[in-house]
């Protein structure tokens, strides 16, 4: 900005000066004209150069019209020429200005996208992340859990948790998450820092339906029957500050019917095991 009024400075002070030096041609033309005045002569001298000065204006008219060129003064001899190049490179120096103020604008914007970006990213690291994972406390008996791996503690509104069995060559399953059957009594639950909370329990022999436990726990092991769990975690970070942005835990377990295994989440879907 200095840089930009320091030019225009200097500018304006050449315009000023080159304004007021006086016009030499119109000076050396006066001169001409003063010298040129007759004397005081006799009435024989008068005739004479009365003659002589008719010869001359005659002569005059066959003149050459290069000596009216030749008196004519240089351009950068007058002012206005120089407002026009003054006027010129103001406009310049405002266009020159005018596009380092759009530059600076844009790196300004920059800078508030990258400091935004790091902020969501400590946000990130700082939230609280529910996971799901599986112990088996007895045979057939599976125990579901949803574990905050996050730094903050998060405040559980809904949990929802259920079984699927399919029969082998039926389309696979399409779990509903959007369930209404919460197994939370008295919502929101706090769940703190690295503690877990019951996401689903399950006894695969409390499915056999209208089948013997036996046959199912048969048709379960030849692959006659798939069994799947899923659930959905619905919670908020406490320590955010409102409005708070809801964040939800999808899941999908495949069950493997070999002794002791445990449910895994279904490689084919992971579509269905989702952390938002």
């Amino acid at each position: 900005m200095m840089k930009s009024l320091t030019i225009l400075t200097l500018l304006f002070g050449l315009a000023v000066s080159v304004s007021g030096q006086p016009d030499k041609a119109a000076n050396q033309k006066r001169q001409a004209t003063g010298q040129g005045k007759p004397s005081v002569v006799t009435a024989d001298s008068q005739n004479k150069q009365a003659s002589g000065q008719t010869d001359q204006t005659e002569a005059g008219r066959d003149a050459p019209a290069e000596k009216a060129s030749i008196e004519r003064s240089h351009w950068w001899s007058t002012s206005e020429w120089w407002l026009v190049i003054i006027a010129g490179l103001t406009g310049c120096v405002i266009g020159w200005q005018s596009w380092e103020t759009r530059k600076s604008a844009n790196a300004s914007k920059d800078a508030a996208s990258a400091a935004l970006l790091n902020a969501q990213t400590l946000i990130n690291a700082e939230r609280p992340w529910i996971v799901i994972n599986v112990e088996s406390p007895a045979p057939n008996q599976f125990h579901f859990k949803a574990t905050n791996v996050g730094r903050t503690p998060a405040r559980i509104t809904a949990i929802y948790g259920h079984p699927l069995i399919v029969r082998r060559n039926r389309p696979e399953p399409t779990p509903d998450f959007e369930g209404t059957e919460s197994l939370l009594s008295t919502p929101p639950c706090l769940l703190p820092s690295t503690t877990s909370c019951t996401a689903l329990r399950c006894n695969i022999e409390e499915l056999h339906g209208s089948d013997s436990v036996e046959d199912f726990l048969r048709y379960v092991t030849s692959g006659l029957f798939e069994i799947w769990f899923y659930g959905r975690v619905i919670y908020f970070d406490t320590l955010e500050p409102p409005p708070q942005t809801s964040h939800d835990t999808k899941w999908l377990f495949w069950y493997l019917p070999f002794k002791d295994a445990l449910p895994i989440p279904d490689p084919r879907h992971p579509e269905y095991n989702t952390y938002i």
